[in-house]
């Protein structure tokens, strides 16, 4: 009996192997797909935020230019859109590191427009949540308003 039993042992050493890798898998996922699963991660996050930051950047246009077509001057209405842009960028998600507003006034008269383009500096290290990433792109956003017909406005 004993060597049956002697026998049977070997056969299931066999069968199960040398026993050398146990383990070796946890140590793949561990070194391998950790970092990678991280890394998707953060470029998710990114590429939220970078969609988010667009749609603030719109809404801070809009909001500039609004701003402007309620002045009776120019030098009032670029003074209005930049004020109205900072102030609506400090209440939403982006941060830029430089902000510039442009104001067309080519259509400056009554029942024209006026233009406002936002020019933000955005840092990638802002956009994931991580601030070592280097790195800066500039976004920007332009939006027409219509000036009122009926109101009194100066060039």
């Amino acid at each position: 009996m004993n060597g049956v039993t002697t026998a049977f042992r070997s056969r299931l050493r066999a069968l199960r192997g040398t026993g050398r890798d146990s383990g070796s898998m946890m140590v793949e996922l561990a070194g391998f797909l950790l970092p990678a699963i991280v890394l998707v991660m953060a470029i998710s996050v990114g590429a939220l935020n970078l969609s988010v930051s667009r749609m603030d950047l719109d809404f801070t246009s809009a909001a500039a230019a609004r701003a402007a077509s309620l002045q009776r001057n120019p030098d009032a209405a670029r003074s209005a859109a930049l004020q109205a842009a900072r102030a609506d960028l400090a209440s939403r998600s982006i941060t830029c590191a430089d902000l510039k507003t442009d104001v067309d006034f080519s259509r400056w008269h009554r029942g024209g427009a006026v233009t406002v383009t936002i020019h933000c500096t955005v840092l990638m290290g802002t956009l994931t949540g991580f601030d070592g990433i280097p790195g800066s792109f500039t976004a920007s956003s332009a939006t027409t308003v219509p000036l009122d017909t009926y109101r009194k406005i100066s060039t």
